[in-house]
């Protein structure tokens, strides 16, 4: 069962459409750098949740997790339900091996963006790490429903 579950969040996961709402988008390396480089010229304090939240992004993606924590965390002092800092903690959570974190957070995205499929790709994945294959595998299925139908586009 752990195996059926693991192959359906791999499979999951490389057939996730690019365009995931949370996901940084694909950059440069030196596109990066001056991104960090311009925001960190702002003082926190000035800086809106947007800038928090992708700074965090950023620092991710160049490894610095502590300093992502803390933007996720400015983000969410200031608004504690804004879903992409919430986003960004549980993937910094989930990274950490930190998943009974990681699926809380997880899961309060999911109560404030119900049709987020990429949100319950991520509850699988913290589910699967967990070693709770049943809840992962209802999590995936939530996950493919919801990607189906986010793909199929209304006719006019």
């Amino acid at each position: 069962m752990k195996i059926r579950v693991l192959v359906l969040v791999i499979l999951a996961i490389s057939i996730a459409p690019s365009t995931a709402i949370a996901d940084p988008p694909i950059t440069l390396p030196e596109d990066i750098y001056q991104r960090i480089a311009m925001v960190e010229r702002i003082p926190p304090a000035q800086r809106n949740n947007a800038q928090r939240v992708q700074l965090g992004r950023d620092y991710r993606s160049t490894g610095r997790l502590e300093d992502a924590l803390v933007q996720a965390q400015a983000a969410l002092a200031k608004q504690p339900d804004d879903g992409d800092a919430l986003l960004l903690r549980g993937d910094l959570q989930f990274q950490r091996a930190e998943y009974q974190q990681a699926l809380a957070t997880f899961n309060r995205v999911a109560q404030l963006r119900p049709g987020q499929a990429n949100v319950q790709l991520r509850r699988s994945q913290v589910l699967s790490a967990m070693g709770k294959s049943r809840e992962a595998e209802a999590a995936n299925g939530l996950y493919v429903n919801l990607r189906d139908r986010q793909s199929v586009s209304p006719q006019r």
